[in-house]
């Protein structure tokens, strides 16, 4: 297992402090920045990309990299390999449609 790692600093948003907490392991990657006063968060995540990479970006990122796309059926949030492997999302899998 990885180290855990914690430390303050300024919150962007009300200028209170904000703790940042990295665990890393190469079974278990957290990173997370959060304002315990104002409930700010910087809504960074881990998103799969193709050649078995793991990329640490925004929703806002991953969806113009294409990591991840709304579902054309139904709308949902799909990964770029759900695109690629099955041609659907799991969603749409699981209650039985198709988009092929």
């Amino acid at each position: 297992m990885g180290d855990r790692t914690m430390w303050n600093e300024k919150c962007p948003k009300c200028g209170g402090m904000n703790t940042v907490e990295v665990y890393d392991a190469p079974s278990s990657l957290i990173w997370s920045k959060h304002c315990w006063k104002c409930r700010w968060t910087d809504g960074l995540g881990y998103y799969e990309a193709p050649d078995n990479e793991v990329v640490l970006c925004t929703e806002k990122q991953a969806r113009k990299k294409k990591l991840i796309m709304k579902c054309p059926k139904c709308k949902q949030t799909m990964t770029w390999w759900e695109k690629m492997a099955y041609g659907q999302c799991w969603h749409c899998e699981k209650v039985g449609d198709s988009h092929r």
